[in-house]
This record gives structure tokens, C-alpha cells and sequence, in this order.
């Protein structure tokens, strides 16, 4: 197995980093793998889950977001539409490879994988792990972000970063339910039980409404929002997901 840098750009010219995986024999479906909010390529259990799936066979393209851990542009200026515009980057990059792209989204990752597949296309299935459609809570300060058009935080790595009004009016704007009628491939959620950070209800909500017949949503016993950051616990649910899509379109 291979495993490389990769650089490419956006529709903004933009630098996205990578790391690319490609097994010694390649399946005809890749994955890409889009990161959660304040994370990298290299966070979470992304490395772990990369690698077990390229032992399988999949080549898999983990990348940073822009503005992101080392890709180019500012963290403040993103919004999940431009976020949606380097995901079509990279699922791009990964078919210059292979036929046929999955796209592993994690938390606001998911809730991008959602956006693109809904507005874009072009992938052959999904895999939402705790996706953000709905938060439970709200951890900002509102009446400051409405007088002063940002608020600033700081990230689970101690850094203090910074969020404009943009982010939050365009995060709001996304109807998921409505955008599930426009997804037609294979989709597979993925929510632990202990996970106190995504609403679970509009999970379902989404899952209702979408317009594939397969679709499964499974809430794994024990687990937090990032699922104790161990990929072990999810491979045995994503596996055979992708083996049946891969047998089923493969020539």
C-alpha cells in the first residue's frame, strides 16, 4: 500500500492538502473522507479508518477543508457552501483513480457530504457519521454575534478561533429533509447513543425523506459523538457497506 501527499486546488485556487492511500490492488470504488468542524485530515480516527480501508482495497483521499489544518485560506472565512465546493475538489481528485467515489463525512463533515451529494452529485453513496444536521444546544453568543457580526471560541486543540456572521446565516439556510428528496445513491448513518452533540431526531427526519431505497441509519451502543475516536468500531458497519455497493455496480 501507498501512502502520499496530495495538493490540489479549489474553484478559488485555493491549496487543499491530502494524504492519498491507494492499496496495491485497487477496488473500482474510492472513498473520501471530509473531517468534522475545527478538525484536519489527521484528527479523530480518520488515519486509523483510512488505513484499514485501503487494506481492504479501497483507496481512500482524507483532506483537510480550506482554512483548514494545512490547506490554504482563513478558518473565518469559510461557510459550508464553500466547504462543499473543496469537497467536489477532492471527490474530483480521488476519480482520476477510480471509477466510483464514496464520501465518509463526519459531524459538519456530513452535513457537507449531505450539500454536495444533494447539490453536486457525481458521488456513488454516502456514509454520515453523527452528521450536523441540527445541534442540540447552542454553544455561541448570539446577541454578541448579531452586535459585533462575530464571536470567538476556542477549539477542543486550545486554540481560539474566530466565526463571522456568514458561517451561521449560511449553516442555517440548508433544509436537510428537503434536500434528502434530491439524493438518490446508498446511504449509510452512523450516530452513537452518548452522542450529546447531534440531534438524533433529524437523523431520522433526514432518513424519511430520502429518495433511495437504500438507506440505513444505525445508533451504535456506548459510543460519543466521535466514537471514542477509534475506527475499529465503525468498520464493521461501513465494510459492508461499501463490499455490497461495490459488488452491486461493479461491471
Amino acid at each position: 500500500m501507498v501512502e502520499k501527499r496530495l495538493a490540489f486546488r479549489n474553484h478559488e485556487g485555493l491549496t487543499l492538502q491530502g494524504i492519498l492511500h491507494l492499496p496495491d490492488v485497487v477496488r473500482g470504488t474510492g472513498v473520501v473522507i471530509a473531517h468534522g468542524f475545527t478538525g484536519s485530515k489527521d484528527t479523530n480516527f480518520f488515519p486509523e479508518l483510512a488505513r484499514q480501508l485501503a487494506a481492504l482495497g479501497y483507496p481512500v483521499l482524507r483532506f483537510d477543508f480550506s482554512g483548514n489544518g494545512e490547506s490554504e485560506g482563513t478558518f473565518e472565512s469559510r461557510t459550508y457552501t464553500l466547504y462543499v465546493e473543496d469537497l467536489d475538489a477532492a471527490v474530483w481528485q480521488l476519480q482520476r483513480f477510480v471509477p466510483r467515489v464514496v464520501v465518509i463525512g463526519f459531524s459538519m463533515g456530513g452535513a457537507v457530504a449531505t450539500l454536495h451529494a444533494a447539490k453536486r452529485g457525481g458521488v456513488a453513496g454516502l456514509v454520515l457519521l453523527a452528521p450536523a444536521f441540527r445541534l442540540l444546544g447552542e454553544r455561541w453568543d448570539l446577541e454578541l454575534l448579531r452586535s459585533q457580526g462575530y464571536v470567538t471560541f476556542q477549539d477542543s486543540h486550545g486554540r481560539t478561533r474566530t466565526l463571522r456572521r456568514a458561517y451561521f446565516e449560511d449553516r442555517a439556510q440548508h433544509d436537510y429533509p428537503a434536500l434528502a428528496r434530491h439524493i438518490h445513491v446508498p446511504v449509510l448513518i452512523l450516530v452513537g447513543t452518548d452522542d450529546r452533540t447531534v440531534d438524533l431526531a433529524a437523523c431520522h427526519e433526514f432518513m424519511e425523506n430520502l429518495s433511495t431505497s437504500r438507506k440505513q441509519i444505525l445508533t451504535l451502543q456506548g459510543e460519543n459523538h466521535v466514537f471514542h475516536n477509534r475506527a475499529d468500531g465503525l468498520l464493521p458497519h461501513i465494510q459492508p457497506f461499501l463490499d455490497q455497493l461495490n459488488r452491486e455496480i461493479s461491471p
